[in-house]
């Protein structure tokens, strides 16, 4: 009976192991980068706002200050951030 118990839990540890390992990829392969999504998907409403406020300005002033926000907006956003993997997450991890 001991015997049984010792094979049961040593395969019980074994893949409380495996399970803490696919938990890490997890959580760095999909829910960090879901934070940096979000912050992405701001920055887009925000120029998608001041592009659609461009197009109602009164007078040269008001446009410059949109053109400049929307500069803002993009130099913090590069095209091609460096967080983004090339595959996100995969079988391999």
């Amino acid at each position: 009976m001991a015997l049984f118990a010792a094979i049961v839990g040593g395969g019980g540890m074994v893949n409380i192991k495996t399970i803490d390992n696919a938990d890490t990829r997890l959580y760095e392969k999909i829910t960090i980068p879901l934070d940096q999504i979000g912050e992405l998907s701001s920055a887009f409403h925000r120029m998608r706002c001041n592009e659609a406020q461009m197009l109602f300005a009164d007078n040269q002033e008001q446009l410059s200050l949109k053109t400049a926000v929307i500069h803002e907006v993009h130099e913090e956003n590069p095209r091609e951030p460096s967080w983004c993997p090339e595959k996100a997450f995969n079988r391999s991890g």
